[in-house]
């Protein structure tokens, strides 16, 4: 009753810094006399399929602020408003629709965008972008929007605070912004401003919007939560209560700056809404990787990117996952600029592992050169009872001219466990050409056997790498083939410990259709060296996303040929099967099924001999009942271990931090113990999880 009393005491305290004064009703209505005076943008040109040319429909955006909000209004015109795509769902799920997307370069760095997203209900997405087109839908804003759609095509209505974008106030703010508008059905992106590839990379490509009249606002957040938790499990036939009992946390965000931000957090509720979906976890030599859902984290991850890590299939992930801390005490981080010219980002955080706590100290800054062109440095340590894990290094890019550019990095890791002290490096470059219609990159990159990260993500070490990367867009002028794509990806490898030569040579081709559909195919040809051993894993695969209509879409993957066992003492060459494929049909513009499954199998090559299969089938239903309130149902089955997992949740979203929910959790299994120790064929209930959680977001 403590805790309670305490979460109630700040939520009066705090009720005050509430503040959201509009000047401009966001209700998708653009009828207010502001919007008189606003700046207007409406010279769009084609991204996608091809760069350049005028758009097919006719795009305006109205911009205009108050001392608190930046404003913006989406005009966007339709020939046929009956075919728009946009569907009542939950916040970063518009996969499906057409959207209309803000980029905004705050910090005028060049490497990285963040983004407002918005289907024509006003349905939102937000995160990050970086400059290979990669984004990030984890870090969630607060802000405001409304749309409609109209007999011309949809109008939306946009509020953004200020406070949210955190830049480095001055009298006059410069903003660098960019948008984007997806027209689904005919697989067009249209951006403003034009795009010119000869020139540089999309993300230096911006406007500059000069803002006056601004009020000076330093962040203040407090988001206190509450959770109730109830876990039966059966162990041995009796069941046993592991948790009954209240929680109570507090997380806080306060501006040291107007852009610096310290983000503070005690007992946070990290638990997750929705379990990770299963994955088959076989046969493996590298770790399964789950992404980042906690908000305490999510926030800033951006900054924590670092050059050398835009080519595909390479070993070295992440210097900074956070996942690897499982269960913080306590959580400080620094998100933020110092001056024009550097960015820092710094996580501290101890994690409970009872009677062994583990503590992490991660910091990292960049600083900013001209253009795109920037040098950061990077430290993370885990320090615990018996040793630690510490990185430290630089990275960095050199934009040559707008077409070529070179990444590198240098990481240096020291490990000791009181048993063993080791110390390895992870380095390497590349040279990158990006053109109107092909890209290119060659380089080099070496992962020393001893050189570990625990704080990071790192699939292989002891490896040489040699990579190169080909790929080439053809835009078709067919009614039925929009674009062709034409994919050459090599890694020749040295294994260090064996000094063995291997590769991994992937060629295909993509074709692109309407409804932004597309289907892949390829020629993997590889070999891995494993226990000093060669074996053969070249393949075939390919794979589709199939927007069939407004109601059904397919996407999926499959792939045959050789394999590895790995076992540590006799490992052997095998082939078999890889597959994952998804069927969503939407009967209703708020009522979504998505049915989806694993697949992989395993054959002994030597004699031809089954060793397993492993299947794994989900059912995925969502009734949306508004933007902010949705009911679901998740189901899966995991055929090879038997077990069964069934997810029943009730969502209530009005702003990211304020949040309701109500959530069911249930496992089976077969083989269990009874009682008298005999296991039981049936499939029988082992967890019962029952959870409540309610936080509010206070701001000022």
């Amino acid at each position: 009753m403590k805790n309670l009393r305490f979460v109630f005491m700040v939520l009066i305290f705090v009720t005050s810094f509430n503040s959201f004064a509009q000047k401009i009703k966001i209700d998708g209505n653009i009828d207010e006399t502001l919007w008189n005076d606003a700046f207007e943008f409406n010279q769009f040109k084609t991204f996608k399929p091809n760069i350049g040319l005028n758009a097919s429909e006719n795009t305006r955006v109205l911009i205009t602020n108050d001392s608190i909000n930046l404003y913006l209004a989406v005009i966007a015109s339709d020939s046929d408003p009956s075919k728009i795509m946009a569907n009542l769902t939950s916040r970063d799920n518009l996969k499906n629709d057409d959207v209309f997307t803000i980029e905004i370069d705050v910090n005028r760095s060049s490497n990285s965008n963040i983004f407002f997203r918005v289907n024509p209900l006003g349905i939102q997405e937000d995160g990050v972008i970086t400059q290979d087109e990669d984004e990030d839908l984890n870090p969630d804003k607060v802000w405001y929007s409304k749309g409609m759609i109209t007999d011309f095509g949809y109008q939306v209505e946009i509020a953004i605070p200020f406070q949210t974008l955190r830049f480095k106030w001055k009298p006059e703010v410069e903003i660098k912004m960019g948008f984007m508008r997806k027209l689904y059905r005919k697989s067009e992106i249209v951006v403003y401003p034009e795009y010119k590839p000869d020139l540089s990379n999309r993300l230096m490509q911006r406007d500059v919007l000069t803002f006056t009249n601004i009020k000076k606002q330093r962040v203040l957040e407090i988001i206190p939560s509450v959770t109730y938790t109830y876990d039966d499990v059966l162990e041995d036939g009796i069941w046993e209560n592991k948790q009954n009992k209240v929680e109570t946390g507090i997380t806080g965000k306060f501006g040291l700056t107007s852009d610096l931000v310290l983000d503070l957090t005690y007992n946070p509720d990290f638990s997750q809404v929705e379990s990770d979906a299963g994955k088959i976890d076989i046969n493996l030599r590298n770790p399964l990787y789950f992404p980042e859902k906690r908000p305490f984290f999510q926030e800033g991850i951006e900054l924590f990117n670092f050059g050398g890590n835009s080519l595909y299939s390479m070993p070295l992930k992440y210097v900074v996952h956070t996942r690897n801390i499982v269960d913080p005490v306590y959580g400080v981080k620094l998100t933020g600029n110092m001056g024009e010219k550097y960015s820092i980002a710094s996580i501290v955080s101890t994690d409970d592992n009872p009677g062994n706590n583990d503590h992490y100290q991660i910091f990292r800054m960049q600083r900013k050169l001209k253009d795109d062109n920037f040098i950061g440095v990077t430290y993370t340590g885990k320090e615990t009872p018996i040793g630690y894990n510490r990185i430290g290094g630089l990275d960095g890019r050199i934009r040559i001219n707008g077409k070529n550019s070179i990444e590198y990095n240098f990481f240096r890791s020291f490990s000791d466990d009181t048993i063993q002290f080791k110390a390895g490096n992870s380095f390497g470059g590349h040279y990158n050409y990006k053109g109107r219609f092909s890209n290119f990159a060659i380089g080099y990159y070496q992962y020393d056997q001893d050189f570990n990260t625990e704080t990071g993500f790192i699939t292989r070490t002891g490896l040489q790498v040699f990579p190169v990367r080909f790929n080439a867009n053809i835009p078709l002028k067919s009614e039925f083939v929009n674009k062709m794509g034409i994919w050459i990806n090599s890694r020749p490898r040295i294994d260090m410990e064996s000094d063995k030569f291997e590769q991994w040579t992937y060629t295909g081709l993509e074709f692109y259709f309407k409804n932004d559909s597309w289907i892949w195919f390829g020629r993997g040809f590889a070999s891995e060296i494993f226990q000093n051993e060669s074996f053969d894993v070249s393949d075939y695969g390919g794979g589709y996303y199939l927007q069939l209509n407004k109601y059904i879409y397919l996407e999926g993957y499959i792939s045959w040929g050789n394999r590895i066992y790995y076992d540590q003492i006799n490992p052997y060459q095998g082939y078999g099967w890889v597959m994952d494929h998804a069927l969503q049909l939407a009967p209703t513009n708020q009522l979504k099924f998505k049915f989806s499954g694993d697949y992989a199998n395993f054959y002994r090559k030597s004699d031809k001999k089954f060793i397993y299969d492993y299947t794994i089938t989900r059912l995925h239903a969502t009734y949306q009942l508004n933007k902010y309130l949705f009911f679901r149902v998740f189901g899966e089955y995991n055929f090879y271990k038997d077990s069964m997992g069934t997810e029943l949740l009730v969502s209530f979203t009005y702003i990211p931090g304020t949040v309701i929910q109500l959530g069911y959790t249930l496992n089976a299994e077969r083989k269990l113990l009874d009682k008298n120790m005999i296991p039981n064929q049936d499939l029988i209930i082992n967890k019962n999880l029952i959870f409540f959680k309610a936080s509010y977001l206070f701001k000022r």
